[in-house]
C-alpha cells in the first residue's frame, strides 16, 4: 500500500480538521488501512445476498463508513471522540474526492448518514432504491480508495 500524496488543498483542509478537533494527528497506519478495507469489501461481497432494504443500506454504510477509516488511517488520522465522528469522516471523503470523478460518491455519504439516523433513530422506513443507491455508493468509493491507496 503506497498512498498518493494529498494535494496542498487536501492537506490545508485536514489540518483544520485537526485545528478545529474533529480529527488528531496520529502515525500512518496502513495494516489498519488494509483491515479497514478488507472489511468494506467483504461485507459488499456478501451484501447481494440480502434482500431487505434496512440490512442492505445498513451493511452499505457500514461499508462506506470503513472506506472512510482507511483513509484516514493511510493518512495519519483518527477521529476525535465524542459526536460528530461519522460526519467528520463524511468531510474527510469529500477531501479526499474532491475534484475526482468520485467526487459525488464522496458527498452522498452524507445523505447515508442521514438516511442511517432517521432509520435507527426515528425508525423511518427505507426503500430498495434508497438501499441500491447505497450500496453502489459503497461500491464506488471502496473502487476509488483502493486506487488512491494503491493496493
Amino acid at each position: 500500500m503506497k498512498p498518493q500524496e494529498l494535494s496542498a488543498v487536501q492537506t490545508l483542509a485536514l489540518q483544520a480538521l485537526v485545528n478545529s478537533g474533529r480529527l488528531r494527528a496520529v502515525p500512518p497506519d496502513l495494516k489498519k488501512a488494509e483491515r479497514f478495507l478488507f472489511q468494506s469489501g467483504e461485507s459488499l461481497s456478501e451484501i447481494g445476498k440480502i434482500d431487505g432494504a434496512k440490512l442492505k443500506h445498513a451493511i452499505a454504510y457500514d461499508s462506506a463508513h470503513d472506506v472512510a477509516e482507511s483513509l484516514v488511517a493511510a493518512y495519519g488520522y483518527a477521529t476525535t471522540n465524542g459526536t460528530g465522528q461519522h460526519q467528520t469522516l463524511g468531510e474527510v471523503l469529500t477531501i479526499i474526492f474532491t475534484e475526482s470523478v468520485n467526487e459525488s460518491a464522496a458527498e452522498m455519504f452524507e445523505q447515508l448518514r442521514n438516511d442511517r439516523n432517521n432509520i435507527r433513530y426515528r425508525s423511518n422506513e427505507i426503500g430498495q432504491a434508497q438501499a441500491n443507491a447505497a450500496v453502489q455508493c459503497a461500491i464506488t468509493l471502496l473502487t476509488a480508495a483502493k486506487k488512491i491507496l494503491a493496493t
